[in-house]
């Protein structure tokens, strides 16, 4: 039988506690501490568990925003280097500026040594794109090497004008030298010259 110890008044609840426990049997003392140990120890380690899953949910968080951050300054170092290029390439583009595509693209021709293959350079229509005159050219070449229209293209792709190939035609003709045949090519190309809109 548990036998009641009564506690002088004004200790309050903890001095109620106390006193509770006090009059608690050894077994039933030991029967509470098991079942406070069943109950602090699953908590204790739900809570860990709970910090746990916390610290690592920030930690991912702060790991995708350091890779974010490592994204974002290798895209501004190579929007850097584009704009750099850009910057560059309208330099060499303004002081092409006012030079006829069809002039560039004959001169370019006597450059790689084919002017006396060069049939004509031809403007063949113009159109503006997004402020930008696109003019469009047709260079036609009789009898020349396969490497003597590569370089003649290679020499345009490469120049500081702003021009590109569009188009590439290539005619192969046999051709009779010294006792042997001679394979060449009839060359047209089409080229298309870039020039700002006067505005």
């Amino acid at each position: 039988m548990a036998k009641v110890v009564t506690r002088p008044a004004g200790g309050g609840f903890r001095g109620a506690i106390e006193g509770q426990l006090e009059s608690l049997t050894p077994r039933d003392r030991m029967l509470l501490t098991i079942l406070a140990v069943l109950f602090v120890v699953p908590v204790s380690l739900f809570v860990m568990y709970l910090a746990n899953d916390i610290v690592a949910n920030k930690a991912s968080r702060v790991a995708v925003v350091k890779d974010n951050a490592d994204l974002l300054t290798a895209m501004a170092e190579e929007f850097t280097a584009a704009d750099a290029r850009l910057t560059a390439g309208l330099a060499r583009s303004k002081e092409q500026m006012g030079k006829p595509g069809n002039a560039v693209a004959e001169k370019t021709a006597q450059e790689v040594g084919l002017q006396d293959k060069l049939i004509g350079v031809t403007e063949i229509g113009a159109e503006t794109v997004n402020g930008v005159r696109q003019t469009r050219y047709r260079v036609d070449f009789k009898r020349i090497s396969l490497k003597q229209s590569l370089d003649f293209v290679g020499a345009i792709e490469t120049s500081d004008y702003p021009m590109t190939v569009d188009v590439a035609r290539f005619k192969t003709v046999t051709e009779r030298a010294a006792d042997k045949d001679v394979k060449v090519v009839d060359f047209t190309v089409e080229l298309i010259a870039y020039q700002p809109e006067a505005g």
